[in-house]
């Protein structure tokens, strides 16, 4: 079998405390389980959203029980599927290099999608398993109040080539399952390519940043030298002067605005080329409409992180009906002989009220047969 060194920097779980009632959703897990022995999993500060407007920073951590551990990764290995809880999970994509952390940005949506408001305590488990090496990389729980409707967060995964299994899982705390997902992550040893690029990165906003960045990833200053510090602290989801918040989900309502960037690395005697000998054409379509929308724009030089061309679309101009679209990315340029191209996928949704009034004719339709 062969071995390979795991190191995955992540963050821990909040636990917030005086919330009102108990939620027979959310029971106290057991935290007693043994330290982790490697000592390679580093766990980092984190930010995790709660509400629209609120954020809540990282307090205490808790380690499951082996038993509730256990019951709870038994209970998912075939996935639990439930009409009130809706869990996303997306992982974008860097080429692993000097100067560049994270590798892999990682971000999860739990979405509340039964009647009314969800329970006030939410009980989750994350893990992350190496799949050749058939061991645990990672394993952290969380239980806290939050607003009944969704709960987002986004952490640094940093893991060597191999094959990895993402799971996340909502329960009772107690081991009873309610909604699980997982998520395979494949990280491939570097090509060293003439051009290498990162996947598609999406979000709803751009956070306006000045001055540092503070990336999803800090290290300590102590015994570290000023390059060091300086790489550690590059943040890839800025795009220009704001920082794109990473959206678990592919769901886009009308009324938001895409903003979108991809980074490529130049290498070997095309790091001397300018940033703008390269251009990218962003081009959202359908099925129905090869090309709903598309905006082209040269690459420009990118705070010591390569180079990256950022754009930003509105979703509701007309010929965008709601449905299933892709955004595909298309890269030309010195060492291109064709084209690189990177695509992922959205859905735009239809408005709020418009579903709500379709709803309401149905139950009327109903009613009156």
């Amino acid at each position: 079998m062969r071995s390979i060194r795991i190191s995955f920097a992540m963050t821990a779980f909040c636990m917030l405390t005086g919330y009102a009632q108990q939620s027979p959703y959310a029971q106290s897990a057991t935290p007693n389980a043994a330290p982790v022995a490697d000592p390679a999993l580093a766990i980092q500060p984190a930010v995790m959203k709660v509400a629209s407007d609120d954020t809540i920073s990282e307090a205490n951590r808790e380690m499951l029980s082996k038993d509730l551990m256990d019951k709870v990764r038994r209970a998912t290995e075939r996935g639990v599927s439930s009409p009130e809880f809706r869990i996303s999970q997306h992982v974008d994509h860097f080429p692993p290099r000097p100067g560049l952390e994270p590798v892999l940005p990682m971000s999860a949506l739990i979405e509340w999608t039964g009647p009314g408001r969800g329970p006030e305590q939410l009980s989750v488990v994350e893990s992350i398993g190496d799949l050749s090496l058939s061991t645990s990389v990672m394993e952290r729980a969380i239980q806290m109040s939050w607003d009944g409707h969704r709960l987002a967060w986004e952490r640094d995964g940093r893991l060597h080539p191999g094959q990895y299994l993402w799971r996340i899982a909502v329960h009772d705390g107690n081991g009873r399952v309610f909604a699980s997902a997982a998520q395979k992550i494949a990280v491939e040893v570097p090509r060293q390519a003439l051009i290498e690029v990162s996947s598609v990165i999406m979000g709803k906003s751009c956070e306006e940043q000045v001055g540092s960045v503070n990336g999803l990833r800090r290290r300590t200053t102590v015994d570290r030298d000023d390059d060091e510090i300086l790489h550690s602290q590059t943040d890839p989801m800025r795009a220009v002067d704001c920082r794109i918040e990473s959206e678990a989900s592919d769901r886009f309502a009308p009324s938001d605005r895409l903003h979108a960037f991809v980074r490529i690395y130049p290498n070997g005697k095309l790091e001397k080329r300018g940033a703008a000998s390269w251009t990218a054409k962003f081009i959202l379509r359908s099925k129905d409409n090869p090309i709903a929308t598309e905006k082209e724009t040269a690459f420009r030089v990118d705070s010591a992180s390569g180079y990256l061309a950022y754009v930003e679309m509105s979703l509701d101009t007309p010929g965008m009906p709601p449905g299933q679209y892709a955004l595909d990315v298309v890269m030309r340029g010195p060492g291109i002989r064709k084209e690189l191209k990177e695509s992922r996928s959205i859905s735009i949704q239809p408005p709020v009220a418009a579903q709500e009034k379709n709803a309401a004719a149905e139950i009327r339709k109903h009613v009156d047969e």
